[in-house]
C-alpha cells in the first residue's frame, strides 16, 4: 500500500460514514436553504436603509455584507467541524477507538471536514444565487477567483479549530478560542461594516486576523473585478498563516489527546 492511499483511506471512510449521517436528515438542508434565504432578504432590506455611505467605496452595502456574511459562515463551520467531531467522538465513547488507528491524526480530522465543506461550498453558490434574484452581479472570472480564496480563508479558520479541538480535549466542555476568533472576525475583520470605520489601534489589530485576508481578497474579486494579481498579497497571507499554523495547531491537539489519555479523561465526557 503506497503513502497515498494510507492518508488517503481514513480521509475517505470518515467522508463516507459522516455523508450516511448527514442523508438520514435530509430535512435539516432544506431549513438551511430557509435560513440562507432569510439572511439574504434582511441584508438586503438593511442596505435599503444604509444607502451608498462614502466608507464603502462605492461597494453596495447589500453585497458588501453578503461576502461577510458567506465569510462568518464559513468560519463558524470550520471552526465548530474539528471541535464538534471530537466532542461528539468522545461522548459517544469512541474517540479512543478512532484515535488507536494506524492512520494520522490530521487524515482523521481532514475526513470530519469533506462533508460540512461540500455542503458549505453548495450553500455558499445558494447565497449568490439568491443575491443575484436580488439584483446583485458577479463576474464569473471574480467567482472563479473567489473559490481557491474561499477555500484557503476556510482552511485558516480550521486550523483555529484544531486549537479549540485541544481546549475541549482538555476541559470536556468550553472554550475560549472559538467566541474570540467569530467575534473578532465580526467586529475587527469587517465582516458587516468597513474597517476603516474603527479606530487606528483596532485597525491595526484587524490586520493580524486571517479572515481580514480572507474578506478582503473575495470583496476584491466579487465586487471590484480585482485580478489575481490584485490579491495575491491576500492569497500569500492566507497560505502562509495555514502553513505555519497548522503543524503547531496538531502538534498541540496531539499533545492535549496524550496528556488525556495519561490521566484517563479521554473516554469520559
Amino acid at each position: 500500500m503506497t503513502n497515498g492511499v494510507t492518508w488517503l483511506t481514513p480521509i475517505v471512510a470518515v467522508a463516507r460514514r459522516d455523508w450516511a449521517v448527514r442523508r438520514s436528515y435530509q430535512f435539516d438542508f432544506a431549513l438551511r436553504l430557509f435560513g440562507i434565504l432569510a439572511a439574504v432578504a434582511t441584508f438586503f432590506f438593511i442596505s435599503k436603509l444604509v444607502g451608498s455611505a462614502p466608507s464603502l467605496e462605492g461597494i453596495e452595502y447589500f453585497e458588501f455584507a453578503l461576502v461577510g456574511l458567506l465569510v462568518l459562515n464559513g468560519a463558524t463551520m470550520a471552526m465548530n467541524t474539528l471541535k464538534g467531531a471530537i466532542a461528539q467522538e468522545r461522548s459517544d465513547g469512541t474517540l479512543e477507538m478512532i484515535l488507536s488507528k494506524p492512520a494520522p491524526l490530521w487524515a482523521v480530522l481532514s475526513g470530519t471536514l469533506v462533508i460540512p465543506a461540500m455542503f458549505f461550498l453548495l450553500e455558499a453558490v445558494v447565497m449568490l444565487g439568491f443575491a443575484v434574484m436580488f439584483g446583485s452581479r458577479f463576474p464569473i472570472g471574480g467567482v472563479l477567483l473567489g473559490v481557491p480564496l474561499l477555500l484557503l480563508t476556510l482552511a485558516s479558520f480550521a486550523v483555529l479549530g484544531l486549537l479549540a479541538a485541544a481546549f475541549i480535549v482538555l476541559t470536556k466542555r468550553g472554550e475560549p478560542i472559538t467566541f474570540v476568533i467569530l467575534q473578532s472576525t465580526n467586529f475587527l475583520a469587517g465582516a458587516v461594516f468597513p474597517v476603516a470605520l474603527l479606530p487606528i489601534g483596532l485597525r491595526f489589530l484587524a490586520h493580524l486576523i486571517p479572515a481580514f485576508y480572507g474578506l478582503n481578497g473575495l470583496r476584491a474579486v466579487l465586487l471590484e473585478d480585482a485580478g489575481a494579481f490584485d490579491v495575491l498579497g491576500d492569497i500569500v497571507f492566507l497560505t502562509v498563516f495555514t502553513i505555519v499554523l497548522a503543524p503547531i495547531a496538531l502538534w498541540v491537539l496531539a499533545r492535549a489527546l496524550r496528556v488525556a489519555r495519561v490521566t484517563g479523561t479521554l473516554g469520559s465526557y
